[in-house]
């Protein structure tokens, strides 16, 4: 079966952002090292083409703008959480990801990170309803334990999805 990606676009902040720009253009929201930040997304319809019976991936990007402290190993950790409705059912789940920072990290620049780690879907096939919204919250913690990161990092306003189309959309 074909995959695709959708990008989902952020709607709001979590809390008072701060915005800051990577280069002339990637607009990014500031997420500190002493407050929960990221952002909620655009609420969306299922994807006409999604193949509701197989998994759903997610993954994002982060940077910095300053260099890593020396110092043993840190860690990020980042939520994703999800919920999609129907009539008057609201679902909420979501996944955990606790982010090793490399010792090289310079920057600025942006890592890529599936939340979960594949093979893990964040949603697994056979959730999502026919006909059903969803919608995405996606922030750092900086107060949970894991959380070992000294300093500020950006996270640029969208998310992704992967999935896999149903073959009446991909196939002639």
């Amino acid at each position: 079966m074909p995959s695709t990606s959708l990008i989902i676009p952020f709607a709001q902040p979590r809390s008072t952002p701060s915005y800051v720009t990577l280069g002339n253009n990637l607009q990014c929201i500031m997420c500190p090292e002493t407050t929960a930040q990221g952002f909620y997304s655009m609420p969306l319809p299922v994807p006409r083409d999604l193949d509701r019976s197989r998994d759903v991936f997610a993954s994002f990007a982060f940077g910095k703008r300053t260099g890593t402290p020396l110092a043993p190993v840190y860690a990020l950790r980042w939520y994703l959480n999800y919920t999609y409705g129907i009539g008057s059912d609201i679902i909420n789940a979501g996944a955990l990801i606790t982010w090793t920072v490399p010792s090289n990290w310079s920057p600025p620049i942006l890592e890529y990170v599936g939340i979960p780690d594949a093979p893990t879907p964040l949603i697994p096939g056979g959730t999502l309803p026919d006909q059903a919204w969803f919608g995405f919250a996606l922030f750092r913690d900086p107060a949970h334990a894991s959380d070992t990161y000294p300093t500020s990092v950006v996270l640029p306003l969208s998310l992704v999805l992967r999935y896999n189309q149903l073959c009446n959309f991909c196939c002639p």
